[in-house]
């Protein structure tokens, strides 16, 4: 679904780096699309934001801290409850088995109130995890 001379800007293949053998996950791509890139003329391109980065960092942070406080920006944090389950967080989260960001909890956050807990990404929020999914895992959508 290429469009012939067009350009994809390539960012995020952390759930390939298990499956490169040791190589780069961006050469790797690269060399799996290498026949429709060539034969549609394609272009692919590292996403770089280290420049812009520095220039608007702290007005970011700023007012992204007021969108979030306001309510006007939501996020999903994927949270997997106690130290031991590190490793299963983090194979999860290699695998693409995360939605949003990926966090163990080993003490409870008293720095946020205001938040919901609900279970996996489909349960409706607020709702206790259920029996059948893995209690040590769940969903937290920031409200404010």
């Amino acid at each position: 679904l290429l469009n012939p001379n067009s350009r994809i800007s390539l960012c995020g293949l952390i759930s390939q780096y298990g499956n490169t053998d040791g190589r780069d996950a961006h050469a790797v791509w690269a060399e799996t699309g290498k026949a429709v890139f060539s034969g549609k003329n394609v272009s692919v391109h590292r996403l770089h934001v280290r420049d812009y980065v520095a220039e608007h960092q702290e007005r970011f942070l700023r007012e992204m801290a007021d969108w979030i406080s306001d309510a006007k920006v939501k996020y999903r944090e994927d949270i997997w409850e106690g130290l031991d389950q590190a490793p299963a967080a983090f194979s999860g989260m290699l695998a693409g088995r995360n939605f949003g960001k990926t966090l163990v909890r080993v003490s409870e956050d008293t720095t946020r109130p205001g938040t919901l807990l609900g279970t996996l990404p489909g349960t409706p929020l607020g709702t206790p995890p259920d029996a059948s999914e893995d209690s040590a895992r769940q969903r937290r959508d920031v409200l404010t």
